[in-house]
């Protein structure tokens, strides 16, 4: 597979964490560990640069580039206008890791790690928040505004209206790693660590799911809706069709932690992790669309049905292409193939309507022949159509037709004998799932069985624990958190009641920069999508190594077996698995946090980490649950004040001595 060749690259001062193409796939919008917001023309030209007082996350631009929203780990929301001059700034209570923003600029939405939404008018003026509980790792905005959807580190999705009403919600198998909801608002597609992408209805309802094959670093709905673009950790960029299936798929040759993509679908963006963004042109999907057009026409001519009209849009699109405006080119090329399958769709339901009413008729004039078969399989063939899958009431239709004609043939009388069922023969009983198949039809996979706890006393006491503090704190269904104590200085710091609409606000440097507060001393390992990196931010000190003594590993070859269970262990330098060591970090950890909890302390704000680890284990996302319990214990270190890391590094360390002294003495 051909991989995508950049069209130029920028570097910053430390690695790039976000990026944000404007509609347009004019305007690039970069953050950068190095606290900046960068934004390049499509040249890559550096347009304007704004800093801010820690690592930046969040970049959401309006459709017509005229607003930029950037959410930074200093804990701010900032608006900036396209001129690079700040027009507002907000503060909440925690770091904000994503923004959306409306189409017309007219609405701001950000979410907090801590798990609050907050929804703000064009001048920063805040509408409403909503407290979640789990820390959010993405948000989106509908084009009008009317929907602000929030996918959590808890596996859960929440939808809320312009009010701030609750419209929906939807749980995941794993982490939501990405969420995109359509112009509209009647669209969600949705990513999560278990490598599933989920395609939503209007209420939050299931329409489809498709596997990613990787975890997910950036997700988008372009092209009307039409598309679903996916950017995966294994660097992957693939592009889904509205109806689930992958129409194109190509590889990334860097190591990505953001990707974007313009609504054309040909502009696309990277951020690195080596202090690049990258910009790609990927002309190729447009020659793609049009074959997979070609394709779905020829189907539905197929079934002589008249799609002229989508043929001519075919061919017009083919001119585009011809004249090298490959966007607009995919454009119309989608549209025609849209066309064609509302025709067909058209054509599937007259026929399925006519073939039900001409199943009634028979069996209506026929009362004294055996229609039982017949009967059953119009039962079967109206479900399908309650459930919207004409292949399906076709063919059960044509099947009771048969039926019925067999009985009028036959002139077989009607009985009421339930022994002469097995002459009269039974209808097939098909699993429908199993005819969809066979018609060609998408059928979701089953969903797996949910794993049982089989650790002793180790997710269980999570849970518990995580259930007794919402039982006994009011916070966990209750008002804000403080955080360091600063909560009460969350809000618009700029009132504008005094400004005029289309006036600039200047705030000026000494305010933009040396006012914000301080970014916090250490490092919190807050990016859960990239599991088993314990800080994925530069520290003074470098990354924390867990002391060991080079003599500790069996030459032997402890490394290549666990001692606990048997396993491979990999590339654990203490010979364990990571099943085993994230059993013993995870369960260190709960105990301390209960030992803490029996002590008096408020450990309220540790729930979600604990119910998020149990889910993690149940799931096997070992990196997952070491990285939870590192944040727990870092957590419980600041409120206890005991160096707990230590403590469980000694632990750790007098285990593996043990085990080894123990196979030196069978061995």
């Amino acid at each position: 597979m051909a991989d995508l060749e950049p069209a130029w690259e920028y570097r910053t001062d430390d690695n790039v964490w976000a990026a944000c193409l404007s509609n347009d796939g004019q305007l690039l919008v970069i953050g950068s560990w190095d606290s900046s917001a960068y934004a390049l023309d499509r040249s890559g030209e550096v347009l304007w640069k704004h800093k801010t007082s820690d690592y930046v996350k969040g970049i959401g631009i309006s459709s017509d580039g005229q607003l930029t929203v950037v959410g930074s780990y200093d804990r701010y929301i900032y608006a900036i206008k396209s001129s690079g001059k700040l027009a507002w700034r907000y503060k909440t209570e925690n770091y904000v890791r994503a923004v959306g923003v409306s189409a017309d600029g007219e609405y701001v939405a950000a979410g907090s790690w801590r798990g609050t939404v907050y929804f703000l008018d064009k001048r920063g003026k805040l509408l409403w928040k909503q407290r979640i509980g789990s820390p959010i790792i993405d948000l989106s905005v509908s084009g009008d505004g009317g929907l602000v959807v929030a996918g959590c580190e808890d596996g859960t999705v929440h939808a809320y209206d312009s009010a701030g009403d609750e419209r929906w919600n939807y749980k995941c198998g794993g982490v939501v790693t990405n969420v995109t909801t359509s112009l509209s608002g009647n669209k969600t597609a949705v990513a999560s660590k278990d490598t599933l992408l989920v395609y939503l209805g209007a209420q939050g309802e299931l329409k489809w799911k498709f596997h990613l094959g990787g975890s997910s670093k950036g997700l988008y709905l372009i092209q009307d809706d039409e598309i679903v673009v996916a950017f995966t950790d294994n660097n992957f960029l693939q592009y889904v069709n509205s109806d689930g299936t992958l129409i194109f798929m190509r590889r990334i040759p860097e190591e990505i932690w953001e990707g974007a993509v313009a609504n054309d679908g040909i502009s696309v963006a990277v951020a690195t992790k080596d202090n690049r963004s990258i910009f790609f042109e990927n002309t190729e999907l447009a020659g793609v669309v049009l074959e997979t057009t070609q394709l779905t026409l020829e189907k539905v001519i197929s079934d002589n049905i008249d799609i002229s009209k989508a043929q001519e849009m075919h061919r017009k699109a083919g001119d585009l292409l011809s004249d090298g405006k490959h966007g607009d080119a995919v454009h119309l090329a989608l549209e025609a193939q849209t066309l064609a399958r509302e025709m067909h769709s058209t054509h599937k339901g007259d026929r399925a309507k006519y073939l039900l009413e001409e199943v009634d008729t028979l069996i209506a004039e026929n009362p004294n022949l055996d229609m039982r078969k017949a009967i059953r399989y119009l039962d079967k063939a109206r479900r399908g159509l309650n459930e919207d899958k004409l292949e399906r009431v076709i063919f059960y239709g044509e099947q009771a037709k048969a039926a019925a004609q067999d009985a009028i043939e036959k002139e077989t009388p009607a009985v009421e004998d339930d022994l002469f069922r097995a002459s009269l023969g039974e209808p097939m009983d098909t699993d429908e799932s199993a005819v969809d198949r066979m018609l060609g039809m998408d059928v979701p996979e089953e969903e797996p069985a949910p794993v049982e706890d089989v650790e002793e006393g180790g997710p269980d006491l999570a849970d518990e624990l995580a259930d007794e503090i919402g039982d006994t704190v009011p916070e966990m269904g209750g008002g804000e958190p403080a955080v360091d104590g600063v909560v009460e200085d969350e809000g618009l710091e700029t009132q504008l009641d005094d400004v005029g609409e289309d006036e600039d606000i200047d705030i000026g440097e000494e305010d933009t920069i040396e006012g914000l507060e301080e970014p916090p001393e250490e490092t919190v390992d807050l990016d859960t999508e990239t599991p088993g990196e314990l800080a994925d931010g530069p520290t003074e000190d470098g990354d924390r190594e867990v002391e060991r003594d080079d003599d500790e590993i069996d030459e032997e070859g402890l490394q290549d077996v666990c001692p606990n269970c048997g396993e491979a262990a990999g590339n654990m330098e203490d010979g364990q698995c990571r099943s085993c060591v994230s059993d013993e970090v995870m369960q260190f950890a709960v105990a301390e946090a209960k030992k803490a909890h029996k002590d008096g302390n408020d450990i309220s704000m540790l729930a979600s980490d604990l119910k998020s680890v149990k889910a993690a284990r149940q799931a096997k996302e070992y990196d997952d649950v070491i990285a939870i319990s590192e944040n727990l214990i870092t957590s419980l270190e600041e409120i206890t004040g005991e160096s707990l890391h230590e403590e469980m590094d000694l632990r750790r360390s007098g285990k593996r001595k043990k085990k080894k002294k123990k196979k030196r003495l069978l061995g």
